[in-house]
């Protein structure tokens, strides 16, 4: 069965490769509690933020969505910065979190603010269209899914963008669209080189490109169409 290549999530995270979560926390919170760290409201909102960033990638995400908000209301207080590009990184994984919790119209109304308020070009607008599409595809509405991972493909050569055309080969497949296979193998070919070929979200768009080849969609009409 064909599945959705990629929804919001952590992507190629380093922080904390051990997996010592706990440690990471008890970390934070001593800087949290630091009397030289207590009045530096940029240091104070950043830690807030990594807590966040520490549930989220444990797998505590009611505990991580908490912290977002809390890490979003500390930047706001903080007087002298470029405030929307700075709180635009913590909505980013407050989304993720309300994704990852099935809180799916929180997440859409979240992306839909990020996109919003983001510049058109930027990589975070790139990964907001994309997420936002993953969350319409789980409201089954497809056809703003569609035009959500189209935003999202056409804004860059990134990573993720890459990712966007290959769900919207998905969608493409998934509507009897007979562009789906060329989409999709376009999306593979690219993601192998940020990836490897032996990438799960890599061999997650070979299957789907499988599929829909045995499906009956003819090579030749294709290549008419393209």
């Amino acid at each position: 069965q064909a599945s959705l290549p990629f929804g919001p999530r952590m992507w190629r995270i380093d922080f904390f490769q051990n997996q010592n979560y706990a440690r990471a926390m008890y970390q934070l919170d001593s800087i949290l509690n630091d009397d030289d760290i207590k009045y530096d409201h940029m240091a104070h909102a950043v830690t807030m933020h990594n807590k966040g960033v520490v549930h989220l990638v444990s797998g505590d995400f009611q505990m991580a969505v908490v912290q977002f908000q809390q890490a979003i209301k500390a930047k706001r207080a903080i007087e002298g910065i470029d405030q929307k590009n700075y709180i635009l990184e913590t909505m980013e994984q407050m989304g993720i979190a309300l994704y990852a919790c099935r809180d799916i119209d929180s997440a859409t109304s979240t992306f839909q603010k990020i996109i919003s308020m983001a510049p058109n070009d930027s990589s975070i607008s790139t990964r907001a269209w994309n997420a936002l599409g993953c969350c319409f595809n789980q409201n089954q509405k497809e056809q703003f899914a569609m035009q959500c991972f189209v935003k999202s493909s056409q804004l860059g050569e990134s990573l993720i963008g890459k990712i966007a055309l290959a769900n919207l080969g998905y969608y493409k497949y998934r509507l009897g669209d007979p562009r789906a296979v060329n989409v999709m193998r376009d999306a593979s070919e690219s993601l192998q080189d940020f990836l490897g070929s032996d990438d799960s979200i890599v061999s997650n768009v070979n299957n789907n490109t499988k599929l829909a080849i045995c499906d009956g969609i003819p090579n030749n009409i294709l290549a008419m169409i393209r």
